[in-house]
Parts: C-alpha cells; sequence; structure tokens
C-alpha cells in the first residue's frame, strides 16, 4: 500500500517556512512545521517523519544539534535529512555531513529541484526498507537481523510440527496424530532490551551507545551458548530463541542473563579502566520479555507475545523480566488468579474503598456538610470531634433536597453514628459477611489510625455488574467538578 511522505519542515524565517509548506502540501506530501529547536524536536518524537527539511540559514550551530538529534532516529528508523543553505557554504556543508545530513539544497529554493530531491530521499527510504525486510545480518553487531531471527523461528516451527507422526494400533491402522518423543521439546522467545540508550546517546554521544551494543551483543552470544540464536532487532534491542526448554527454565535463564548483565556491568563500574570489551559508561541494565512458541502458531506471535512482555518489563521500572501472560505477585498466573471463587482472594478494602477527602467538625453546621457533599459529589464527608477521633458520617444519598431542612442543626445531629470501621487491609470476604448480617449502612476505611475512605452495600454490589458507557451519567447538579458520576447501581 503507496504510504504518502511525511515532511518536517524546520526554518525560523516564517516566510520561508509559509513557502515551502505551501509548495509541499499542493504536491500532495504530508506537511509538519516547526519554527524554533523545541518544537522540532517535540514533531520528530510525534509525527516519525519521513524527510526533515531542515534550513540553517539562521543559527547554524542550532540546525546542526537538531541534525545530530534527528540522525539518532529511535525504533522506527530516522528520517532523511536535507539541509537547506545559501551558496559557497562548503564549511557548513562539511559540518552538516559529520552531523549526520543526506542531502542538501540551495537557497533560493526552486521547486523542481526540491520535488525531484525528495523523490530521490523517497527511493533511498524505500529501499533502506526493504533492506531492513530482508533476511541478513546487522552491520554493527554482527548478529542475525529480524528478519533473520523471524525465518529461524518459523524454521524451529516447522521442525515441531513435523515431529508429529501416525501411530498405529494393533491392527496396524492409522491413528491420529501424537507426538513423537522428540516433539515434546519446547522453545521460548526472549526478547531483551538495553534500558536508557537513549540516555547513553544523548549524554555520552554515538559511540559510547554503539559500544554499549556491541558489548551486550557479545554477552548474549557467550552466555546463551551455542544453541541458542541471538539475533539484533535494532535500537538496542535483542532477540533470543532457547530450543528445548520450557517457560519455567526459560524464565530462570532469562533471569539469570539479567542478573549477570547487571552484575558485569557493575563490576566494570568500579574497576579503575575501562577493558576493551566494556563500554566505559557505567552500570547498565536490561529488561527482557518472555513468550512460549506454540507449534500450530506463526512466528511472528510468539515474537509479538514476548515484546508485549517486554513492554510491561519497561512499564513495571525496568531491569526485570516478565512473561506474556504474567500477572506479577499472583502464583499461577492470570488463569489461576481468576478461577471461580478466587477473583477476590487477594483484594483488601482499601482497593474497593470510595476515597472520602473532606471531613467537617461534629458542632459545625449541618448546612457546611450539605455544600461540601453537593460540589464535590462525594458519597460521604467525616464527623469529627474536636480531638481528631471519628464521630461520625454523612451519606450524600440522605441529604434533604434543599439545605434549609438543615437550617440551624449541626452535623452531630444529622451523622450517622452506627458504621462498621474497619482497617484497610481488611479482606474483601470480612466486607462481604459484615454487610450479609448487618444492616447498617456503610463502613468507614481506616489507614494507620485515620479514616480514609467508605464502602456501602450498592459498591460491593457494583463489583459484579457488568460496566458499559450507560453505567456514566453526568452529574445532576450544577455546582461541581465536571466529570462523569458513577451512577448508584443497586444490588439485585
Amino acid at each position: 500500500m503507496t504510504q504518502v511522505l511525511r515532511v518536517l519542515v524546520y526554518s525560523e524565517d516564517r516566510c520561508v517556512l509559509g513557502h515551502l509548506s505551501r509548495l509541499l502540501l499542493a504536491c500532495g506530501y504530508q506537511v509538519r512545521q516547526a519554527c524554533d529547536r523545541l518544537a522540532a524536536a517535540t514533531e520528530l518524537a510525534a509525527s516519525l517523519p519521513h524527510v526533515l527539511l531542515l534550513d540553517a540559514a539562521s543559527d547554524l550551530s542550532e540546525s546542526l544539534e537538531l541534525c545530530r538529534a534527528a540522525s539518532q532516529g529511535g525504533a522506527e528508523g530516522r528520517p532523511y535529512i536535507m539541509l537547506l543553505c545559501g551558496s559557497g557554504a562548503w564549511p557548513t556543508i562539511r559540518q552538516a555531513w559529520e552531523a549526520g545530513a543526506d542531502d542538501f539544497l540551495r537557497r533560493p529554493v526552486v521547486c523542481g529541484e526540491l520535488l525531484a530531491r525528495l523523490r530521490f530521499a523517497a527511493r533511498a527510504l524505500e529501499f533502506q526498507r526493504r533492506m531492513a525486510g530482508q533476511p541478513g545480518v546487522d552491520t554493527l553487531t554482527g548478529l542475525p537481523n529480524r528478519a533473520a531471527f523471524v525465518q529461524r523461528v518459523r524454521a524451529r516451527l516447522r521442525l515441531a510440527g513435523a515431529r508429529v507422526e501416525p501411530a498405529a494400533d494393533a491392527a496396524g491402522s492409522a491413528c491420529k496424530g501424537v507426538p513423537c518423543p522428540a516433539a515434546s521439546s519446547a522453545a521460548c522467545v526472549v526478547i531483551a532490551d538495553v534500558d536508557r540508550l537513549d540516555a547513553i546517546n544523548r549524554r555520552l554521544g554515538w559511540p559510547a551507545g554503539d559500544a554499549v551494543l556491541r558489548h551486550a551483543a557479545e554477552f548474549f552470544v557467550q552466555q546463551c551458548g551455542p544453541r541458542a540464536v541471538v539475533a539484533s532487532f535494532g535500537a538496542g534491542r535483542f532477540a533470543i530463541l532457547m530450543d528445548n526448554v520450557q517457560a519455567a527454565e526459560a524464565m530462570a535463564l532469562a533471569e539469570r542473563l539479567r542478573s549477570d548483565f547487571e552484575g558485569g556491568q557493575r563490576a566494570a563500574g568500579s574497576e579503575a579502566a575501562s577493558g576493551p570489551r566494556t563500554p566505559p559508561v557505567g552500570p547498565i541494565t536490561i529488561s527482557l520479555g518472555l513468550a512460549a512458541c506454540q507449534a500450530a502458531a506463526p512466528a511472528e506471535e510468539a515474537i509479538t507475545q514476548a515484546e508485549q512482555a517486554l513492554a510491561a518489563a519497561k512499564a513495571a521500572g525496568r531491569n526485570i523480566v516478565r512473561a506474556f501472560g504474567e500477572v506479577p505477585g499472583v502464583p499461577g498466573g492470570w488463569t489461576d488468579f481468576a478461577a471461580a471463587g478466587r477473583l477476590f482472594d487477594h483484594t483488601r478494602a482499601g482497593d474497593v474503598m470510595t476515597l472520602v477527602t473532606r471531613s467537617v467538625a461534629a458542632d459545625a453546621p449541618a448546612c457546611d456538610a450539605w455544600t461540601i457533599l453537593r460540589s464535590s459529589a462525594m458519597p460521604a464527608v467525616f464527623v469529627v470531634q474536636r480531638t481528631g477521633s471519628l464521630a461520625g458520617v454523612i451519606l450524600a444519598e440522605r441529604t434533604p433536597p434543599a439545605m434549609e431542612a438543615w437550617e440551624g442543626v449541626t452535623a452531630e445531629q444529622v451523622m450517622e453514628r452506627d458504621v462498621g470501621v474497619e482497617d484497610e487491609a481488611t479482606p474483601f470476604e470480612q466486607l462481604r459477611e459484615f454487610f450479609t448480617r448487618d444492616n447498617r449502612p456503610a463502613v468507614v476505611i481506616r489507614r494507620s489510625g485515620r479514616p480514609v475512605g467508605l464502602v456501602t452495600p450498592d459498591c460491593l454490589a457494583a463489583l459484579g455488574v457488568p460496566v458499559g458507557p450507560e453505567t456514566f451519567a453526568a452529574a445532576t447538579h450544577d455546582v461541581g467538578l465536571a466529570v462523569p458520576d458513577l451512577r448508584p447501581l443497586a444490588a439485585d
């Protein structure tokens, strides 16, 4: 499918910026504009342009710095950088080449020349895309690239499928296929990523980042052994095909890789002089994601699942290992966690309570509580004594429609005194039993002795009711936060 070329035009001269943008838009290109370095850096990260058209007429140093930043690229690759400069600017061209520029365009811009160079840029980008999709070798690390790794995984899965042979019965007739002994072997894909590689490149430059990648590639090859397939996906990401291992064994191996890599980096950082095999950038960590290969599934599925597990490891703080489908802290994973009758085994009162952040003094006017409840849409306010101890609760559902009904009375006179009190660590089952045998309207949840939230029977009943768009409705009151409120759900 044809894709429209995305061009980011950067110039501090708004006349040039507008002229070039109008021309490219008229010719059918997708155009983004930036008139300062910060806006250009933001657009580079957000819109991922194919081509960066960079005007170096105003501030050469800023233009070269932006050129260096853009040439570093990211997981999606780097843009084709075209520098717009004046005639006789050979020193500028030489510096821009060193900063990563790919092509140059003279001022004033000739429309035909600009369009011709953009067509050349499109051909160059397409050539790079096709080359990246061909099985081969990553030039930096010497490892197989992503396409070659996918082929190896496919071959492994085809081999696993071929090991299913027909079994014969006593009469010699063929029965349904059963796995051979060799087919019981398993394989797992591990995706490893060097943590904060972009920060290393920005702080210490590309040579230091390349040294880190070469060191990581050598580490994985040495630690995984000749039976594993190690590949480089680019941008600091590596893939490992572990053959003849079960998921638990692969998880242990991945954890050992993470620990040994971190330990080796810390040991190297403590030495006075770094050896040629150790990148001189201090302790570096890796995050890993793991997924088991299924013989009937495509190779890309296992890789995608491992990348999703890696994303979970990154989101959990980096420098850890995550398996696809793993629920951290819950034995047996999600299937065991969500088994019938066990879904709320690990749930505590603090997980299901509604936060209550406002309170009033017991001798304060009841109208103060009424105003708070109507303006904040909270389910209740706490009533406290002057000593700070809890006296009771005023529930929003039991407030009168008009504030005048509470004129001349105090909060203590209208509050609910007979409520339960539990700690936030109270098990969910204990709360359920409380409302089953007790008709009190609410339970106050404490944290370190202070009331912080509320649980009501409707709150617990709502947990078993499917939630859809119709569950959420705009607030019916005119004063308060302009956010949706959860419509009360009553128990059946």
